[in-house]
């Protein structure tokens, strides 16, 4: 019983460090316990992750996963001390165990922006999925931009050329993610689309939430309709030569 009432008032004390006028995630308990992790000098995230579960730093360098085994020291160089501000931008369940959501908050002088991915299998929800990106007002730059590359994704998926789609639409090092091992490379997901190049294979992608997190970087949930009639995430970057391109893609 006593532990119980120190766990109440942890978590307690740590929801009460978030803005009044802050919209709580449909996780409060699960992100309360995970700022909590993330600002104590003891890091301690095994029981807020799945035991194969990926964190992507998505930096102006690329995208850089981190496996379970390197959270907590990736956490703990941060040094946040404190984190603030922790609202969802938008969230959707892609099955009765998986969920997607897009969250935003403050830590120290920064803002940034989480893709995650929801797992509630055993014992869960557990975070399956992390990518974490610096936020930075956009100016004028809106969601629209990522209706042209999106619609050439289609068009390319449909015409069942799998490795003309991965090499035009993806950067160099993308990753593919979907309850296995790290897809890395271009090469390899092309392999791994072999399916498209079913001439019956048919999808269309329609966006749920979007978040311009930064002028190179934007997150996308949405859904896909077709062949395969699932939930989907894309992680855009935009480069100086190519423009937007998938940096990251999941569907699971």
């Amino acid at each position: 019983m006593a532990n119980l009432k120190r766990n109440i008032l942890a978590i307690a004390f740590v929801v009460a460090h978030i803005s009044a006028d802050a919209q709580m995630t449909s996780h409060d308990a699960e992100q309360a316990a995970w700022i909590q992790a993330v600002t104590s000098s003891m890091v301690y995230t095994e029981k807020l992750y799945t035991p194969k579960a990926v964190v992507v730093d998505a930096d102006k360098n690329g995208l850089r996963a981190i496996d379970v085994n390197g959270l907590s020291d990736f956490y703990r160089n941060k040094g946040w001390k404190k984190v603030e501000s922790l609202q969802s931008i938008g969230a959707t369940d892609a099955n009765v165990h998986i969920g997607y959501e897009i969250v935003t908050f403050k830590a120290g002088d920064e803002s940034y922006t989480q893709l995650i991915i929801w797992n509630q299998k055993n014992g869960g929800p557990l975070r399956e999925l992390e990518v974490i990106g610096r936020s930075v007002n956009q100016g004028n730059v809106t969601a629209e931009v990522l209706d042209a590359p999106r619609a050439k994704w289609i068009r390319l998926c449909n015409e069942h050329d799998p490795l003309k789609l991965v090499a035009e639409l993806y950067t160099a090092d993308a990753m593919y993610y979907n309850h296995k091992p790290m897809i890395v490379g271009t090469e390899a997901i092309a392999k791994e689309y072999w399916y498209m190049g079913n001439s019956s294979y048919q999808l269309s992608l329609t966006p749920i939430v979007i978040e311009m997190v930064n002028p190179d970087l934007a997150f996308e949930i949405g859904q896909c309709s077709g062949s395969y009639n699932g939930k989907y995430v894309l992680v855009w970057k935009k480069s100086a030569d190519k423009g937007w391109q998938v940096a990251l893609d999941s569907n699971i």
